[in-house]
């Protein structure tokens, strides 16, 4: 595989791209079929069509375990949420029910408390959520394309039916987000186009599409970026770093790697253990000590 020089613009991209191969997602991997557009990276010197050999994905996932992401902690995470709840608290605000302030929050907790990707959040739909079970289908997708968007299937190799669980103050995040959809709806009528959708477009700064509809995804990113850099984050910081931090704090916390994994929706344990294990400095010191402690070690000399 030919890995490109990315561009200062297209950094952020091409990682992802990296990443979505080495965790077995990119549809044409292994099949030898074209695998992006021209410049739909931002890469330079792109080739009209890029296909992948089979072995391709391990050598990306060589790649992606030599790359080093920013992430927040469970601290600086719980610290984020209080501050993206904050009404705004102008003589308009209704505690952002109908105002814009708190239009993102429930976007923002989902990326930070399930690790979901940027175009997995963007496709939900109302329909896929199991309420009682604490359940999520991921059956869509809000994909790129070239200068354009679009909602569509999730077709991932092996992932046809990808289902997360979350807690069920996730699924009160959630609630909240249909009564604010439905007063939107019904402020609307017959305006609101109807998706399905649990983050759909809504009016605000409406000035093409449709509210109802998916939301561009390169706009959720923009509105990101000015988030975070109000809130003095780290400026490389990215939505699919949500994803990095989820995972990095699960593992620290001592969850089991199997279901750390199964709800990221990786091709195996070992891919999550040797992309993240070595963050885990604090657990396999504690590790060590546990076991000394038990074979009284300490007395020994």
């Amino acid at each position: 595989m030919r890995v490109p020089r990315p561009d200062d613009s297209g950094r952020g991209a091409f990682f992802g791209w990296l990443e979505a191969i080495a965790e077995g997602i990119v549809e044409s991997a292994g099949r030898g079929r074209p695998l992006h557009r021209p410049g739909s990276l931002g890469v330079s010197n792109q080739p009209e069509a890029w296909p992948l050999g089979r072995d391709d994905c391990g050598r990306a996932r060589f790649l992606v375990l030599q790359i080093q992401y920013p992430t927040l902690d469970d601290d600086q995470t719980g610290r984020f949420l209080g501050t993206v709840w904050e009404p705004c608290g102008n003589r308009a605000c209704d505690g952002g029910l109908t105002h814009h302030c708190l239009r993102d929050a429930p976007l923002w907790t989902v990326y930070a408390a399930t690790g979901v990707r940027r175009s997995e959040a963007l496709g939900m739909k109302w329909s896929l959520i199991r309420w009682e079970e604490g359940a999520i289908e991921l059956g869509w997708v809000v994909v790129e394309e070239g200068n354009a968007y679009r909602l569509r299937k999730l077709t991932k190799d092996g992932d046809d039916n990808a289902v997360i669980y979350v807690d069920q103050s996730v699924m009160t995040v959630l609630k909240w987000q249909k009564q604010r959809q439905d007063a939107e709806r019904e402020r609307l009528g017959s305006a609101w186009v109807d998706h399905d959708l649990v983050f759909a477009r809504d009016d605000f700064k409406l000035y093409r599409g449709e509210a109802g509809g998916p939301q561009d995804p390169e706009k959720v990113s923009a509105r990101w970026r000015t988030l975070r850099t109000r809130l003095k984050l780290p400026e490389d910081f990215r939505i699919h770093d949500w994803r990095h931090s989820k995972v990095t704090n699960d593992l620290e916390a001592g969850e089991n790697p199997v279901e750390v994994s199964a709800n990221v929706r990786h091709h195996s344990p070992g891919y999550t253990m040797a992309r993240y294990g070595h963050s885990r400095k604090d657990g396999a010191r504690r590790l060590a000590a546990s076991g000394a402690g038990r074979l009284g070690l300490s007395s020994l000399v």
